[in-house]
């Protein structure tokens, strides 16, 4: 009705609806219980205010794993604070009456409030925030929606901040948070470990020549944890090859340098944080496969084989 396209409007999200019965599909009633973001929860709300008007006696039951988002970003110079927003997303559904019929609906999501109060003075042509930046559409899941919207508040969290924020188990928020960052190509989030935590951040330095791109969903074949030690696995090999080639190609231009230099060198060229110690690793291993070798009268001093 026109009250709830009003209510819709004034959250400038495009939000779409799918309705199917539960009988059909789908075939199991969901049991997540979600944390929604404050426009999410609105959305949903007038949603099921308009749906239980029209049919009374039904109940309404949402299943965010079935959803699909659309989350513009824009990744500025100083990163946090950055507009980031969503601009439509869908969530499913099930409802059910007496007659055991359901439905499947979408929702959407937005940006919280400052996202979506800057965005008309970004958009005119005299304002500080001018499209200096380009603004890139990422097709999500609802699920993944949720989670990149409390980077618009935080700078970082770390895993256990963003389960109770957002109210997924383990597993499940392990198998969304793997497909924000484990994809060079959609890489939104950076990961960082130590002993203690396990810690999430927005890739400021994102940059991609597409301005539309799909993030893959993960099905996991094993447990978590050991899909996760299989990519990191996969992530450092691929480092190492990545560290190899940067200090051949800086050793074949300097043909001398000192160790303390190499390591400036790498760290400037890298787009990764590089671990000294993972660094010395690799150039020990090019040494034995005689790419470098170490002065005679300074081991300090690495000198390039032609």
């Amino acid at each position: 009705d026109s009250a709830s396209q009003e209510e819709v409007a004034k959250t400038g999200v495009s939000f779409d609806v799918a309705t199917c019965a539960a009988g059909v599909w789908p075939p199991s009633a969901p049991t997540e219980k979600l944390i929604l973001p404050p426009i999410a929860e609105t959305l949903r709300q007038v949603f099921s205010n308009f749906y239980k008007a029209k049919h009374p006696g039904r109940n309404l039951s949402w299943i965010s794993s079935l959803g699909a988002c659309e989350v513009r970003a824009n990744f500025s110079v100083n990163c946090f604070g950055s507009s980031s927003s969503t601009s439509s997303s869908s969530s499913t559904s099930s409802s059910s009456s007496t007659s055991s019929s359901s439905l499947t609906s979408s929702s959407s999501s937005a940006s919280p409030a400052h996202a979506q109060e800057q965005s008309e003075e970004e958009d005119s042509p005299g304002s500080v925030h001018a499209r200096a930046w380009p603004d890139y559409l990422f097709k999500v899941s609802e699920s993944q929606a949720w989670i990149l919207l409390l980077f618009n508040e935080r700078d970082s969290m770390t895993v256990q901040e963003i389960a109770e924020a957002t109210g997924f188990g383990s597993d499940e928020l392990q198998r969304q948070l793997l497909a924000l960052y484990v994809n060079k190509a959609t890489r939104i989030l950076l990961r960082y470990k130590d002993e203690h935590e396990e810690r999430y951040s927005v890739n400021c330095d994102f940059q991609s020549k597409l301005r539309c791109m799909h993030v893959a969903q993960i099905q996991l074949t094993t447990h978590p944890k050991e899909e996760i030690a299989k990519v990191e696995a996969r992530v450092s090999q691929d480092r190492d090859h990545q560290i190899d080639a940067c200090v051949v190609r800086i050793m074949k231009a300097k043909r001398e340098l000192r160790h303390s230099l190499l390591v400036a060198e790498v760290s400037s060229q890298l787009s990764f944080k590089c671990d000294p110690a993972m660094l010395k690793k690799r150039i020990e291993a090019l040494i034995h496969r005689e790419y470098l070798k170490r002065d005679d009268s300074d081991h300090n001093i690495y000198h390039y084989v032609a």
